[in-house]
């Protein structure tokens, strides 16, 4: 096959609702983007982070997406580019849960 597809569970779920836009967080480190107005059409992929997990979303003001995980780091990530815009250590540990205000 060209193309070999690997399911991977979700992990985490964040709702945008002035965007209509579903953010999926899956066991492999990838980010999914819906839009739930267009019959859930997905509008992009951010592949796994290697040194990184998805345990946790939030959408922030400005409809910034962000991403918390077993490694310890919130990442706000850059939609454009597919890749993290920043990283900061929780010094805490895991990131298991976050709400942005």
């Amino acid at each position: 096959p060209l193309l070999e597809w690997m399911p991977s569970g979700v992990v985490c779920l964040a709702y945008e609702p002035s965007t209509a836009c579903l953010a999926v967080g899956r066991e492999n480190g990838a980010i999914d983007l819906y839009h739930s107005d267009r019959d859930w059409l997905q509008l992009l992929r951010v592949p796994g982070y290697t040194s990184g997990s998805v345990r946790t979303l939030a959408w922030a003001e400005g409809g910034r997406l962000l991403s918390g995980g077993l490694d310890g780091f919130v990442r706000e990530w850059d939609l454009g580019l597919l890749a993290p815009r920043q990283s900061l250590d929780s010094g805490g540990g895991a990131v298991w849960r976050m709400r942005a205000h």
